[in-house]
């Protein structure tokens, strides 16, 4: 079993402290992103552990969800990744579409029946859109998906948990 955090039914997504605590949490990685010296885990230029600083920042502006933040960010990883696995390794293949399917996941069981959440549809679409915004980009999000096609990728049990 994976566990995942996420917020209670008592915490809300939507007050300012916490909209701000979000705020500043991603500005943190996206700042350490562009740092220079930064000595954080950078796995490629303008990036920290595998999410690039420009859908971070997005991330975080379009919803400043703290409840949904790390699983939001866990979605753009591993749709990065998507652009840089080795194509020809199905195994290689099979987890990075692991590891987005269990963040998605996380993502629909935290929002729930919340009918102040986003959709997570909508946010699976709008992070996908940012991490894939360019033509280059585009053209890898297309070979991962013939890469994909076919492959079983067994279900995981998850639990999100509040923190």
């Amino acid at each position: 079993m994976r566990t995942l955090n996420a917020c209670t039914d008592a915490q809300s997504a939507d007050t300012a402290a916490e909209g701000q605590a979000a705020k500043e949490t991603v500005a943190q990685l996206a700042g350490a992103a562009a740092s220079e010296g930064s000595t954080g885990t950078r796995t490629g230029p303008g990036q920290l552990s595998g999410i690039r600083e420009d859908v971070a920042i997005y991330i975080q502006r379009t919803y400043p969800l703290p409840c949904l933040m790390p699983h939001m960010l866990d979605m753009a990883r591993a749709l990065e990744l998507s652009m840089h696995v080795d194509l020809s390794d199905k195994e290689q293949v099979r987890k990075v579409a692991r590891q987005y399917s269990l963040a998605l996941g996380c993502v629909y069981e935290v929002t729930g029946e919340n009918a102040t959440s986003p959709h997570p549809a909508l946010i699976a679409e709008t992070v996908a859109a940012a991490t894939f915004n360019t033509r280059e980009r585009r053209r890898a999000e297309v070979a991962y998906s013939k890469a994909a096609s076919g492959l079983a990728i067994p279900a995981l049990e998850i639990a999100c948990q509040a923190d």
